[in-house]
């Protein structure tokens, strides 16, 4: 890394930050007043959109401001599926080819369960599904919108992930392509995807992603039947365990 560049990344990859030449957030607020314009910031993961505001604006109030290089925005929390935004780990997808997207992975230090297991070296495999699950979503939100604009349900049918590497706190490109792989009406649509995680020229992690959109009227009845179904066969079994511990 040049002298001139700098890999920050949130306080919570500490470890990471003293095994390589990155510094924390912490670091960056102290080192940024003694940068110039010759210098780079480039921000990876763990950071706060607050985080990435202030040394912007800290950056900007320099006579010669250091630049910076950091992931846009979040991506919407309604193409993801997601209720709360602070839960979302992509940026907007990107459509750079026909059924093929791109978008950056954002992990900001939330109190997510699926951050819980935080090394300070590496970003854990489970982070990296969830933003391969979130990429589909986001990426079938662009892709294939029902005919009559509502929302599609998601029949997950299978997923397959092949961890290739560690995943670092660094800036992390996810490229999604989308097949078809049936014949698609107007209530149910098969398709694959493949998630592709790349650090640099290092591909870090591949998943491919097996589903059928369904007409939500159709997977709101198919769920109740089942619903019902599972209701009453694990009642059934509670009585006969008590019945069979009042026997003992």
């Amino acid at each position: 890394m040049s002298n001139n560049v700098h890999l920050v990344v949130g306080n919570s990859y500490g470890a990471f930050a003293e095994t390589t030449a990155a510094i924390t957030y912490d670091q960056a607020q102290e080192l940024l007043p003694s940068l110039d314009g010759s210098h780079l910031l480039v921000c990876g993961q763990g950071l706060t959109a607050e985080q990435l505001s202030e040394l912007a604006q800290a950056a900007a109030r320099l006579h010669s401001a250091p630049r910076l290089a950091y992931a846009e925005e979040s991506c919407p929390a309604e193409l993801t599926h997601k209720r709360d935004p602070r839960y979302v780990l992509i940026t907007t997808p990107q459509r750079i080819a026909t059924r093929t997207y791109r978008m950056l992975l954002r992990v900001e230090p939330q109190q997510d369960r699926l951050a819980d297991h935080v090394t300070g070296q590496h970003v854990n495999g489970m982070v990296m599904i969830e933003a391969a699950r979130q990429a589909t979503i986001a990426v079938i939100e662009r892709e294939c919108p029902h005919p009559e604009g509502k929302r599609w349900s998601i029949a997950w049918a299978r997923c397959e992930v092949s961890f290739l590497a560690f995943a670092f706190p660094v800036p992390t490109t996810l490229t999604v392509t989308v097949e078809a792989t049936g014949d698609a009406t107007s209530s149910q649509v098969p398709l694959s995807f493949m998630i592709r995680s790349t650090q640099g020229d290092i591909v870090v992690a591949e998943q491919s992603m097996v589903l059928t959109l369904l007409d939500p009227s159709i997977s709101t009845r198919l769920e109740g039947r089942r619903a019902r179904q599972t209701a009453s066969q694990v009642m059934t079994q509670c009585s006969e365990l008590l019945e069979l511990a009042k026997l003992a």
